[in-house]
C-alpha cells in the first residue's frame, strides 16, 4: 500500500455500502491515517482482520471497483483538486507523526506544502447518506505517493475488448501520454496491444468520472440480428437460448417472488411454441367461452411479449415490465383453469408480487405478513393447548385397571 492510493471498507450495513478511503499516511503495518468521504481524518486498519470490518478491497491507483461491488453501493468522494489532496496528505502525515510518537515509534516524512495555496473543496451534500460510484472520488494516486490526479480530470478508458484490454479498462491518466505507437485523433485513439500480437484497442478520452460507464454492458439488450432480407428478426426459439438470467444493477426486479419469464419462456420453446401459438392452443384446450374478455387480454399480453423477444430482441428476464406480463398471463390461465366460465382472480395479487395489494387501504405487506406469522403461532399453540385438555378428559374417564393392589 502506498500514500494516495484507494481503498474500499465494508461494515456490514444494510443495505450494503462500501466506504471509500484515502490512504494518507502509513503509521504502523496495516494501519493508517486516512481520508474519508466526508473529510474525517483518522487512523484505521486497512485490513480484513480489522474486527469492524465484514470486507475489505485494495484498490491501489486504480479508482473502478472489481466487479463483484457494485457501483450503487460505493459511498466516494466529491471532486477535490489536487492542491485541496495534497494538503490532506501533508495533514495526515502530521497525525501519522503524531501517533508514532505516542506509541515511541519513530517519525516518518512529512509531505512538504504545496506552493499554491489549497483551493475550496466543494463539500458534499448535506446530508448525504446514498453511495456514489467511485468514480465520484479523487482520481488514484502518483506514483511514489506524490499528489494523484483527482477525478476532476480526465483518461484514456478502453471502449472495446481488445488488444488483451477490457472494456472500462483506463489506460492513461492526464496528464500521462498515451503508449508508444498510438495514434490519435481528437477525443478518439488507438493503443497497441499488451501482448504485442500487432492488433489495436479502441480507447476514448472522457472524464475520469464517466469511465466505470464503459465497463457495463446493457444486460436488458440481445445482440441484434437481421434476416437475409435485413429486417430485423429473431427466432424466438434463438432468442431464448441466448438470454442470461442475471440481476440488473440497483435493484433487480422490485417483485415479491421468483422471477418466472425465463421459465415460462423456456417451457414455450421446448413445446415448440411461440406466446401467440400457445394463445391458440389455450384458447382450444380450456375451452374458454367465446366473448370472454380473458380471451382478448390474453392474446394481446401474448403477441406483445413475442414482440419484444423477436422483434425488439430484449433480455426480458432483466425487465420489470415484461415480468409483469407474464405474470398476467399466468394470472389469466390460472383463473380459468379450475373453471373456464367462472374465473377466479382472487390470488391475483400475490401472482403479479405487488409491494401494495389492492383493497388493503394503506395496510404494509411486511406488516401485514408479521401479523399472519404471528397469529399461526398463536393457533398452533391454542391447538396444542385444547389436544392436552382433551387427553386428560380421556383419562378421567377412563381410569387405568389393572396393576398391583385391590382395583377396588
Amino acid at each position: 500500500m502506498e500514500p494516495g492510493h484507494l481503498a474500499l471498507m465494508n461494515y456490514g450495513e444494510v443495505p450494503p455500502c462500501w466506504h471509500t478511503r484515502i490512504l494518507l499516511a502509513r503509521v504502523t503495518d496495516n494501519s493508517w491515517v486516512i481520508l474519508t468521504p466526508d473529510y474525517d481524518i483518522y487512523a484505521e486498519e486497512l485490513s480484513i482482520h480489522n474486527p469492524d470490518l465484514i470486507d475489505f478491497e485494495y484498490l491501489g491507483s486504480n479508482a473502478n471497483p472489481p466487479a463483484r461491488i457494485p457501483l450503487a453501493q460505493v459511498y466516494g468522494f466529491q471532486p477535490m483538486d489536487p492542491a485541496a489532496l495534497a494538503n490532506f496528505m501533508r495533514q495526515g502525515s502530521i497525525e501519522a507523526n503524531a501517533i508514532r510518537a505516542l506509541r515511541g515509534i519513530p517519525n516518518g516524512p512529512v509531505v512538504p506544502v504545496p506552493p499554491a495555496p489549497a483551493a475550496p473543496v466543494a463539500p458534499p451534500p448535506s446530508g448525504v447518506l446514498a453511495p456514489q460510484p467511485p468514480a465520484a472520488v479523487a482520481a488514484p494516486a502518483a506514483p511514489a505517493g506524490a499528489a494523484a490526479a483527482v477525478a476532476g480530470g480526465k483518461c484514456w478508458v478502453c471502449v472495446e475488448d481488445a488488444g488483451g484490454r477490457k472494456k472500462g479498462d483506463i489506460v492513461v491518466h492526464d496528464p500521462g501520454a498515451l503508449p508508444a505507437g498510438s495514434s490519435q485523433l481528437g477525443d478518439k485513439a488507438l493503443v497497441p496491444a499488451l501482448d504485442g500480437s500487432g492488433s489495436a484497442c479502441y480507447v476514448k478520452h472522457v472524464p475520469v468520472s464517466e469511465a466505470p460507464n464503459y465497463r457495463l454492458d446493457d444486460l436488458r439488450i440481445l445482440p441484434v440480428h437481421f434476416d437475409a432480407q435485413g429486417i430485423r428478426r429473431r427466432e424466438f426459439s434463438q432468442a431464448v437460448s441466448m438470454m442470461v438470467d442475471g440481476v440488473p444493477l440497483g435493484g433487480g426486479l422490485q417483485l415479491e417472488g421468483p422471477t418466472s419469464g425465463l421459465n415460462v419462456l423456456k417451457s414455450l420453446r421446448d413445446q415448440s411454441m411461440t406466446p401467440t401459438s400457445f394463445h391458440e392452443f389455450w384458447l382450444r384446450s380450456a375451452d374458454i367461452p367465446k366473448g370472454d374478455r380473458s380471451t382478448y387480454e390474453h392474446e394481446c399480453l401474448s403477441r406483445i411479449l413475442e414482440s419484444l423477444v423477436t422483434i425488439d430482441q430484449l433480455n426480458i428476464v432483466a425487465l420489470q415490465g415484461a415480468e409483469l406480463i407474464c405474470r398476467r398471463l399466468q394470472v389469466i390461465r390460472e383463473a380459468h383453469r379450475v373453471s373456464p366460465t367462472s374465473p377466479d382472480y382472487t390470488a391475483a395479487d400475490y401472482y403479479m408480487g405487488w409491494k401494495y395489494r389492492r383493497g388493503a387501504h394503506g395496510v404494509d405487506s411486511d406488516l401485514t405478513q408479521y401479523v399472519a406469522g404471528e397469529m399461526r403461532n398463536d393457533a398452533a399453540v391454542m391447538k396444542e393447548a385444547r389436544k392436552a385438555k382433551e387427553e386428560a378428559q380421556l383419562r378421567r374417564q377412563n381410569p387405568k385397571k389393572g396393576g398391583g393392589g385391590d382395583s377396588k
